[in-house]
């Protein structure tokens, strides 16, 4: 991997990482997530998809700390591919795509046991083969996972009681509202940006292989 940094009109401020398994260094590297301080962008978290582990580095690159290794234990990982931070939680949530779930870490992830949601199945709270997630919904609460091989989304609200989980879509080419084929990632868009228009609710965006 080779993170670069072009917030300023295209221009490449930083730059930082290589091919390997040591400190700072990724192999295959699946999607990253920012980190906040307060207000600010502090830090990276990056999916280390191949090294099975998830590593947080400064705006500059520098290395910060690690979570995971090989494994099917919890706080271990097999070919986790995405991260998604919740600012108001203050938690990593890591799909751990071998494994068929996903791990909550608190604190950013400087807790040592995390919250493991999901297990292989079809059944509501079970996944297949996770490929993203994204934090979403009014209050920031909800967790949406994109359930590839079950061609869905699964939405956990992890932090509410007796909260049950919920899916939409079903397999499908796409000619059909809800029909996915092997969906891969999800951006939540907050309606109230669009200039406040009503119509324009607050819906996933996704990234489906077989519509690109």
């Amino acid at each position: 991997m080779l993170a670069r940094d072009f917030s300023d009109v295209g221009k490449n401020h930083v730059q930082f990482g290589g091919e390997g398994g040591r400190t700072g260094e990724f192999w295959y590297p699946g999607r990253i997530s920012s980190v906040r301080d307060n207000t600010k962008v502090d830090a990276v978290a990056v999916a280390d998809t191949c090294n099975n582990r998830v590593q947080v580095l400064s705006t500059k690159g520098e290395y910060k700390y690690g979570l995971g290794r090989k494994g099917r234990d919890p706080g271990q990982f097999l070919m986790p591919c995405a991260v998604a931070v919740s600012l108001r939680h203050d938690v990593i949530a890591v799909v751990d795509s071998g494994n068929h779930r996903v791990q909550l870490f608190t604190k950013y992830g400087r807790s040592n046991v995390p919250t493991v949601i999901g297990k292989k199945g079809d059944a509501p709270g079970e996944l297949n083969n996770p490929t993203g997630a994204c934090w979403c919904g009014d209050d920031g609460q909800e967790l949406l996972v994109v359930d590839s091989s079950n061609h869905r989304l699964h939405f956990f609200r992890p932090f509410a009681v007796e909260a049950k989980p919920w899916t939409f879509g079903s397999k499908g080419t796409g000619g059909r509202r809800g029909e996915f084929l092997f969906p891969e990632d999800a951006t939540w868009h907050d309606g109230s940006t669009f200039n406040d228009d009503e119509a324009a609710l607050k819906e996933p965006v996704l990234s489906d292989p077989t519509t690109s």
